[in-house]
């Protein structure tokens, strides 16, 4: 009689046998491969197969990482299918398979960073009918030119091309609405195209973005725009007022560790703050709310006028971590401006420094 580990090894190696012929079956059923498919599964020498294949198949880098990603997916859904029959996942870096489809994945990698260094070449020339001949002749699909290491939209922005050429590369994007790392100086800086075009106080090409749906309040790695920008000192007061202007979400003011906290802790002068703050608080929505009452000669007591400011100063709640950030880097500007907006008691603020002093 077998021994549970024997069963279980001749269980296991017929989810293998399925599991590999059910995928060779998805292949050839869906038409992802031309020709030779199983040969790239069980070659142990995939290199040469791949060149192989490469040249007697008229496949493009597009088609070519087309076919990674479904079998990869494919693969994705019968490892969890086998997960859930057999209670165990199945291990598919035991499979040439496997290895066979990283080894094709990191070939697609490398000839698509080749032919981005090649694009970027043209692009520099700044020629759009040049730019567009490039493209077509290499048969390269702009959203092919946007990776989570670069991003050909973002060089164009960076680099002051056209508008018509950004235009053009837009169009090859599905949404703007995403952020890569990029390298600079050694220093890894998270960034999306609206806040390239804005941290180079490109206005009129944010604007295009913009109306192309890129989204003010998009987060860049967990941050809001303002607070990206700050940390990575790209901030400005020109760049600042844009984006508030823009519609940026009070919302994201109102955190602990806010833009505001990032901006005390950054140093930036206390007159950032203040322009936030001025932004949000007694702003035209405010002020044409009391010409109203003053047209309509309605009368407010001095008790409606302090509980109707005090509403509006409340759009900002001062948090106490601002303060204690703003005594240990001696912001003491900043602190002025907090108590000039914190609906606090004035002794119950002073209280609350003096421990944080």
């Amino acid at each position: 009689m077998d021994t549970i580990e024997e069963q279980s090894n001749y269980y296991s190696d017929i989810t293998k046998t399925v599991y590999i012929k059910r995928l060779e079956n998805y292949v050839k059923g869906n038409e992802i491969f031309k020709n030779d498919a199983n040969n790239l599964f069980k070659s142990v020498d995939i290199n040469s197969e791949l060149k192989d294949y490469l040249n007697k198949n008229d496949i493009s880098l597009k088609e070519l990482n087309n076919i990674v990603q479904e079998v990869k997916n494919y693969l994705l859904t019968l490892s969890f299918e086998y997960s859930l029959i057999n209670k165990y996942n199945v291990k598919k870096s035991n499979y040439i398979l496997q290895d066979n489809l990283t080894y094709i994945e990191n070939y697609v990698n490398n000839k698509r960073k080749e032919m981005y260094n090649r694009t970027v070449k043209v692009l520099k020339n700044n020629n759009l009918r040049e730019f567009k001949e490039h493209l077509r002749k290499n048969d390269i699909d702009i959203g092919d030119m946007q990776t989570d290491d670069y991003d050909l939209l973002v060089y164009a922005i960076e680099n002051n091309m056209s508008s018509d050429i950004i235009h053009y590369i837009v169009r090859g994007y599905f949404s703007l609405n995403y952020y890569f790392f990029d390298i600079e100086e050694g220093i890894e800086v998270e960034k999306s195209p609206l806040s390239s075009a804005i941290a180079e106080d490109n206005f009129q090409l944010a604007d295009i973005l913009i109306e192309n749906k890129a989204d003010i309040n998009f987060k860049i790695f967990y941050n809001d725009i303002i607070k990206n920008l700050t940390i990575n000192k790209l901030l400005d007061d020109k760049n600042l007022k844009y984006i508030l202007d823009k519609g940026f979400s009070l919302s994201y003011v109102n955190h602990e560790t806010s833009l505001i906290y990032e901006l005390v802790k950054a140093s930036y002068p206390s007159y950032f703050i203040e322009i936030i703050f001025k932004h949000f608080i007694f702003d035209n929505t405010f002020i044409l709310h009391l010409l109203h009452v003053y047209r309509n000669k309605k009368e407010l007591t001095h008790q409606q006028l302090n509980d109707f400011v005090k509403k509006e100063k409340s759009k900002i709640i001062i948090k106490d971590k601002w303060y204690s950030t703003a005594v240990e880097y001696e912001a003491f500007d900043a602190i002025d401006i907090f108590i000039e907006y914190d609906i606090r008691k004035e002794d119950a603020i002073l209280n609350l420094i003096k421990k944080k002093i």
